[in-house]
Formats: structure tokens, sequence, C-alpha cells
């Protein structure tokens, strides 16, 4: 089993204040596109949007701090990531923790409908049938599209 306390400063951490620019340019596209919240499930972007690629799910909400329910390696995403790491076991607990964001069930919710297995779209469907769903691939990539010193 590896030692992730023994790989810490092998390779560059993403900086807090990266990850807070990114969220915040991220969450004034979902203000301009009426999107209560956002799921962000692929890989990619949760590491664009954490700075670890830890098995989970990031929960964006239009306004505020996001939270990340990590399923796997709970302690390397708190080493790698500036957010707020919450353990999780289940998808059964994602409404709860919407629910603890401040947003309704029956809002616009935004999933990365371009990327993602049809059968996590269903899943969430079937959570929140209240809710209207939007793509977010697009914003996503307007966000990712502007690079930043560090990136570059």
């Amino acid at each position: 089993m590896i030692d992730f306390d023994k790989l810490t400063g092998t390779y560059e951490i993403t900086p807090e204040s990266e990850i807070k620019d990114r969220i915040s340019r991220f969450q004034a596209l979902m203000q301009r596109e009426g999107i209560a919240g956002a799921f962000i499930q692929q890989l990619i972007d949760r590491f664009y949007f954490s700075g670890t690629i830890q098995d989970g799910v990031i929960i964006i909400p239009a306004e505020g701090a996001p939270i990340y329910l990590c399923r796997r390696s709970v302690s390397r995403a708190k080493v790698e990531s500036s957010l707020e790491i919450l353990p999780f076991r289940s998808f059964k607990e994602v409404p709860g923790s919407l629910a603890e964001l401040g947003i309704p069930e029956s809002a616009r919710l935004g999933l990365e409908l371009d990327v993602i297995p049809a059968v996590l779209y269903l899943r969430y469907n079937s959570m929140f049938p209240d809710a209207e769903w939007a793509d977010l691939g697009g914003l996503v990539r307007e966000v990712r599209a502007v690079k930043s010193p560090f990136e570059i």
C-alpha cells in the first residue's frame, strides 16, 4: 500500500487561491444560467475544481463554498485539496448534502451530461425527480479555457 504522506512534496499541490478563482468563475456562469447547484463528477473536472482526483463528487452551489463528498482516500484528498472534504459511503447521502448547502431539490441543477455515464444521470434524476437538469459541459469548458499563470 502506498503511503501518501511520503509522496507529499513530490508533486505540486494546486494553490487554494487557484481553486477559489476557478470555482468563483464557475459560480458566476452558474448564476448567469440560473443553475442553483452543480455536481462535478468527471475525474478531470474534479481535479480542476479541487486539486485532487480522489473518488467522489463535488457539489458547487451558485453561491457559497462547495463541498467534496469523498468516497476513497479521504486523507489524501484533505492533503491535496483546500475544499471541505466530507467522507461518504453512498449516493443516498447526496440529497442531505444538497440540503445542507441550502439548495432545493426542485431547483435547476447541473451535471456534466456530455461526459458522465447515462446510468449516473439516471441515478441523479431518480434522487431529484423535481429538479430541472442543465448540462454543465459548456460552462466547465468556458472556465477551463482561461488559463492562469499557475496553469501555464
